[in-house]
């Protein structure tokens, strides 16, 4: 497994070394993902608390986005860093994100549809198959069955069983 891991990984850090004149074996996405999730415009209370944001859109990330000179490496430690220090100063932020983002998972939760319709526009599901792709509104007695009802409808593509229609999916069968 460690071979497969290293057989993987060695042509990626070699390309990014080679680009990016730093050691940088996973790429320089993680700073921009954290800095996308831990920031004062999503530690919002409102109902897009925890909904990712873009950093060169954001007034506090502006700077890192605008100085001329800084590399992409150099702009991602300083997001990384950034980040992870405002994430430190308010862990109920990093709680609340958790909890808020597990529940949009499951397409549940508060400020969900706007996430949920984000993600569907990108994966280009038509607007008619969106509804059905949730998991149904009743909550499955179990965290195993809401667990298997999500992956039914994610396998099946919508569709509860053979022959039956993405709207008659309902959460009866798993219990």
């Amino acid at each position: 497994m460690l071979a497969t891991f290293a057989v993987a990984l060695v042509p990626w850090t070699a390309r990014n070394l080679g680009a990016l004149d730093a050691l940088r074996p996973f790429g320089t996405q993680s700073g921009y993902t954290l800095a996308s999730q831990w920031n004062s415009e999503a530690a919002q209370n409102d109902s897009f608390r925890a909904v990712t944001r873009n950093p060169p859109q954001m007034p506090e990330f502006a700077d890192l986005f605008r100085r001329p000179g800084m590399s992409e490496v150099d702009v991602e430690a300083q997001l990384r860093k950034r980040a992870l220090r405002f994430a430190g100063n308010r862990p109920d932020h990093v709680l609340a994100a958790v909890w808020l983002n597990t529940q949009r998972m499951l397409e549940a939760g508060p400020g969900h549809t706007f996430v949920s319709d984000v993600a569907h526009r990108e994966m280009g599901i038509p607007g008619g198959w969106r509804g059905s792709l949730r998991c149904p509104s009743t909550p499955p007695r179990s965290p195993r069955s809401s667990a298997v009802c999500c992956s039914s409808v994610a396998v099946n593509g919508g569709r509860s069983g053979s022959g039956s229609s993405p709207s008659s999916y309902s959460p009866a069968s798993l219990r």
